[in-house]
């Protein structure tokens, strides 16, 4: 109910602006949505084999391209697009409306469905559906001759919202909210004239404030507060034409929060809402190979597997985005394609294991819980032999410290509390004596 109440009110506000259609109201427009459905809908009773099997008589090939096809068979109500091993790729059905229009279906090269729309006057018009290679929807979009017109929907592969955005006539207009995978808010920001511009809000999964401050023509204008996952105040960034010019945040605050609220210029690298781009957006090198291949959604934010490459098309790092914001894992590789480093995302944050490898062998090892190291952390020297083990409790070294010759024998052992050195540090030779004894107080060596 609460998410209905939400779209309703993005709904309704948009359509106090002067409209840009025939329709005097919201209703208006999408009862017309509405009856193109019901023609979509009436068409699809018939799958795409019964009708190629029931007018096997009337199909006859043509010279065209279709979506890519490698073959075309086509009659006065259907064209067939095949690809080379005769599996349908596409299907158009001719004159469903009383002007020149046809609905088109694209299929996967597993027989599901992957766009389904309406054409009327060379002009794409209706809710435009696009789904997951599994048959799960991915997106509605509503086109009112050729233009975005209406509330467009983008969906998870778990059937969740992912994001709601307004558009007036072919431009982000209101209010637009973005969701976590489990269905949460996560950010509710303003379009004015497909431009960032009023009350920005970005949650934590549970529901708490994390970023709340104000833009003005796609640009940070003014505070931005930030919160911790309690609702504790952490403190504030001011900006002004773009540029950061004062902060009250804690380098330790503003490094946990780098992940999911970009602070400096990455973030016109990392958004592209002012081009309107949606899809996969590359980087290449001077000799042609991509450099970036870099995923955005509907609001110019990093959703999907963000990838880098060597200069010899070999991949260098994968990120997946929600949102833009770090989920999941993240891997970056040497050149060969072995593994250097494995870390795991959640809201942006590191959290569970993380590896370092050179070659194949282990490096480092450590495990992280809410973006700070906590546990055992283990270091290793090239041969995969032990070099270090210490412990960290939410970021802060805490414990012992032992670390070892390449030949197993201890070679240091240390203190720590609450980050600080304390007690003795033992030095040892590689046969294990006892070479010599400092003293640390409150981190300072004594």
């Amino acid at each position: 109910m609460k998410r209905f109440l939400i779209t309703l009110i993005l709904m309704l506000s948009v359509f106090s602006i002067a409209s840009a259609h025939p329709f005097k109201s919201e209703k208006e427009l999408y009862n017309y949505y509405a009856e193109i459905d019901k023609k979509i809908n009436e068409e699809l009773k018939n799958s795409p084999e019964k009708i190629l099997k029931d007018r096997k008589n009337t199909l006859k090939p043509l010279s065209m391209n279709i979506f890519g096809a490698d073959k075309v068979l086509g009659d006065n109500s259907y064209l067939f697009g095949f690809d080379k091993n005769g599996k349908i790729m596409s299907m158009m059905k001719r004159n469903v409306l009383d002007t020149p229009s046809m609905i088109a279906r694209i299929y996967y090269s597993n027989g599901n469905l992957k766009e389904l729309y309406l054409m009327d006057d060379d002009f794409v018009t209706g809710i435009v559906r696009t789904y997951y290679e599994s048959g799960k929807k991915h997106e509605e979009i509503p086109y009112y001759k050729g233009k975005k017109e209406g509330l467009r929907k983008i969906y998870f592969e778990n059937g969740n919202l992912s994001n709601e955005v307004h558009y007036f006539d072919d431009s982000r207009e209101g209010k637009t909210i973005d969701y976590y995978s489990n269905g949460k808010v996560l950010r509710v920001k303003n379009y004015k004239n497909n431009m960032i511009d009023g009350e920005f809000t970005e949650y934590y999964r549970n529901g708490q404030i994390k970023v709340k401050g104000t833009y003005k023509n796609d640009l940070r204008d003014g505070e931005f507060k930030f919160y911790s996952e309690n609702n504790k105040y952490l403190g504030s960034v001011f900006y002004k034409d773009k540029e950061i010019i004062k902060s009250t945040l804690s380098e330790e605050d503003k490094d946990e929060l780098d992940d999911s609220f970009e602070f400096a210029d990455m973030s016109s690298f990392l958004r592209a809402a002012t081009e309107d781009i949606v899809g996969v957006r590359t980087d290449k090198y001077p000799n042609g190979k991509i450099r970036i291949s870099m995923p955005y959604n509907v609001n110019g934010e990093l959703h999907g597997k963000f990838k880098e490459f060597y200069e010899s098309g070999k991949i260098s790092s994968e990120i997946i985005y929600e949102n833009g914001i770090r989920q999941g894992k993240s891997l970056e590789y040497l050149e060969n394609g072995k593994i250097v480093e494995e870390k795991n995302y959640i809201d942006g944050k590191k959290e569970g294991k993380a590896l370092e490898t050179f070659e194949g062998m282990i490096q480092m090892k450590a495990n992280y819980k809410n973006n700070k190291i906590d546990g055992d952390m283990f270091l290793y020297y090239p041969s995969g032999k032990l070099l270090q083990k210490r412990k960290f409790i939410n970021g802060k070294a805490e414990g012992e410290l032992v670390e070892y010759y390449e030949n197993g024998v201890v070679k240091e052992k240390a203190y720590f509390i609450n980050d600080k050195q304390e007690k003795e540090h033992f030095f040892y030779d590689e046969k294990g004596n006892l070479i010599k004894t400092d003293i640390y107080k409150n981190g300072i060596k004594q």
